[in-house]
């Protein structure tokens, strides 16, 4: 899995001594008044409807408008929302919300409480929208007994976060949302495991061209309206998606990641952790100098310790952290095309590091990275329960979560844009313009590298039940 930003161009411009960089621009959402509230809102009914604000859904601090544009809301708006979104989500009550180090949650008893909320048109219980709280998926087991697909991970009860973020309440980590499964799933189901799941940022050939011509004018001179001056001719940049459906709250994820992600690189907001440096302090404390028209970028990939399964195939194990940072060097060719590079930009590499070694800290900070996280685990998942044919396994067809009957998942705004932003840092004479980003979920090569632990079997027989429950630790 990658998540892609590319970071821009260095256009050479004579005479001048500026670091021109350009992202989306902070804004800000609500009502006229600047509130959220959920008056006349139901928070979840069949298909899953997330508490709103009245000019979009709010997803890992940001908000995507009925236009489909990505905004930052402030901080008090984010107060407001975590507030608001207190009052429907009451939080754990009961067992399930003990700390637990691996909580088995059954997905045909899911898919059964799906059935019943679908025929008897009834809000389903908050513990298994919040996937009894579980927080990473991982193991993958097949009960053969029950003809059951069973989900397990650590576990603990939740709590409205940061970002109104659904989190652990002693942790603070996201809990996995049964949503993103459905999502995830879905999508899976449509290509058999085998497409990848993309989107991506970026802005349109044309307007790289007038930008480039802008740059290169011997007439440009450096003032404060330059800055306004480059996101007029950029202007906004454009968002694509592929293999899941863009109106999720899983695709929102990933946008919603990638563009936070971004503001954190380019300075836009600073980092809520020590440790983490702007790509652009790196850059501009670097000795080096930028070859003419880098294009440096960097991706958030997939990357276990290792998928391991016992020898029949009916265990399935992800260990490690789930994410890396990586990056490599492109250009930018006349025609407006980027290539790929083995040029690496040393402060983008420096991120990259940085970014890697803090990415379990900043989600507590920034909980849509640790959404995101659950994201990639689900896509593993998914795709293994179609490549390994655990379905056929399970004898079940699971036709709620699949997507076979006529349950819908709540819709929000398809992303559709983001308006750029640019600001200007001295370091020597060149120009930075971040032109695109994105996000790209491939598991079919992690899939591959499957190892054998004869010790997973135990974990079969752990995952038996002699109560009719739908999770147990």
């Amino acid at each position: 899995m990658r998540v892609l930003t590319h970071h821009p161009p260095a256009l050479t411009v004579r005479a001048f001594a500026c670091l021109l960089v350009l992202v989306g621009c902070q804004a800000i959402v609500g009502d006229a008044a600047g509130q959220v509230s959920n008056s006349s809102l139901r928070p979840f009914v069949t298909g899953i409807t997330p508490v709103v604000d009245r000019f979009g859904r709010v997803v890992g601090g940001v908000s995507i408008s009925a236009a489909g544009e990505i905004e930052r809301f402030s901080d008090k708006l984010d107060a407001d929302l975590r507030r608001v979104r207190g009052e429907v989500i009451r939080g754990a009550t009961g067992d399930v919300r003990q700390p637990s180090k691996m909580r088995m949650v059954s997905l045909r008893a899911l898919d059964q409480m799906l059935k019943q909320s679908r025929e008897g048109k009834r809000e389903l219980p908050e513990a298994a929208l919040c996937l009894a709280g579980i927080q990473r998926v991982r193991y993958v087991i097949v009960d053969e007994k029950r003809d059951d697909l069973i989900l397990a991970g650590p576990a603990e009860g939740w709590r409205v976060g940061p970002d109104g973020v659904i989190v652990g309440e002693r942790t603070g980590d996201p809990v996995v949302l049964l949503e993103d499964l459905l999502a995830v799933f879905r999508a899976t189901a449509d290509s058999g495991g085998g497409d990848a799941i993309t989107c991506s940022i970026d802005p349109s050939p044309e307007r790289l061209a007038r930008l480039q011509q802008m740059l290169g004018d011997r007439r440009l001179r450096v003032s404060a309206a330059l800055p306004t001056s480059v996101e007029k001719v950029l202007g906004d940049q454009l968002i694509t998606f592929s293999g899941v459906e863009p109106t999720t709250h899983f695709a929102q994820v990933l946008i919603a990641a990638d563009y936070q992600m971004k503001r954190l690189a380019m300075e836009l907001e600073p980092a809520p952790i020590t440790g983490l440096p702007s790509y652009l302090a790196l850059l501009t404390k670097s000795k080096n100098r930028l070859p003419k028209n880098s294009l440096p970028r960097w991706w958030i990939a997939a990357e276990y310790d290792s998928i391991a399964s016992d020898e029949d195939g009916l265990a399935w194990r992800l260990d490690g952290q789930g994410v890396v940072v990586r990056t490599r060097g492109g250009k930018l060719q006349d025609n407006e095309r980027v290539v790929d590079t083995d040029d690496v930009d040393g402060a983008a590499r420096q991120w990259a590091g940085a970014m890697t070694a803090n990415y379990t800290a900043l989600s507590q900070k920034r909980p849509v990275f640790g959404q995101l996280r659950n994201c990639i685990d689900l896509s593993i998942v998914a795709a293994l329960v179609w490549r390994r044919n655990l379905t056929i396994l399970a004898n079940y067809d699971f036709p709620e979560i699949m997507g076979d009957t006529d349950l819908q998942l709540a819709e929000y705004p398809r992303a559709k844009v983001v308006a750029s932003h640019a600001r200007l840092s001295r370091k020597g004479k060149q120009w930075i313009v971040s032109a695109s980003g994105g996000v790209d979920i491939s598991p079919a090569q992690l899939l591959q590298q499957r190892s054998v632990d004869p010790q997973l079997a135990k974990v079969i027989a752990r995952a038996e039940r002699t109560a009719d429950r739908w999770w147990w630790d």
